[in-house]
């Protein structure tokens, strides 16, 4: 990370959150939530996914965002018309990837769930297919993987088998959003569509998963 002050950021972050009647500095917010970060790293990791954002002016050219990850995130209801005002979906898109990447594990942390060494968590991420989903904002960023790879007894059962299929062209907050959706395929006792990651959870056929995460592009 990039090194900052990060003084005035706390003392701003601090006083936004008196104004909404919370007690808690933002670091203790922060903890509270389960998220590692500072609100240095956080405030880095908003800029620069802001930074990837095209200039109003470019905002009607057709070819911005480029047209695959357009039509993928369509599918999620991530519309790219130019619009302004505080409802702007390409500043949603932007803030929800923000949240992802703020909420997933550190390798370190990562290591403490599965009982074993950061080296093995990268190993596992850069595996060729991956055993583990972990998402790189740039080149100088670190790990952040993604918490709904876990239960209390570690990695998930038979998520390195889906991972093994899954599309690597298809955008983190596809991927984040796609195993924690609900999946008409993927229908309880009760008739009730639950997420392929609650599927898995639950001991549910891996194979059933593997099948519909195949067929994503």
């Amino acid at each position: 990370m990039i090194d900052h002050d990060p003084q005035p950021l706390d003392v701003i972050s601090d006083a936004l959150l008196r104004k909404k009647g919370i007690a808690l500095s933002s670091e203790e917010l922060l903890r509270r939530k389960g998220i590692d970060m500072s609100v240095a790293e956080i405030f880095e990791l908003v800029l620069r996914q802001v930074a990837e954002l095209p200039d109003v002016e470019e905002r009607t050219r057709p070819e911005l965002p480029e047209r695959q990850t357009r039509e993928r995130l369509r599918a999620l209801g991530i519309t790219f018309e130019p619009f302004e005002g505080e409802n702007d979906p390409l500043a949603s898109t932007i803030a929800a990837y923000s949240d992802v990447l703020a909420a997933s594990l550190s390798t370190a942390e990562a290591a403490r769930i599965m009982g074993v060494n950061a080296s093995r968590v990268r190993q596992l991420l850069t595996a060729s297919p991956a055993r583990l989903y972990g998402i790189k904002p740039d080149a100088r960023s670190s790990w952040r993987i993604p918490r709904f790879q876990f239960d209390t007894s570690g990695v998930i059962r038979g998520l390195d088998r889906v991972l093994a299929v899954l599309d690597t062209a298809l955008h983190p907050l596809e991927v984040v959003t796609w195993f924690e959706s609900p999946c008409p395929d993927l229908v309880v006792d009760d008739d009730k569509p639950v997420s392929p990651i609650q599927w898995l959870r639950a001991g549910y056929r891996v194979d059933d998963v593997v099948e519909i995460a195949r067929r994503l592009s």
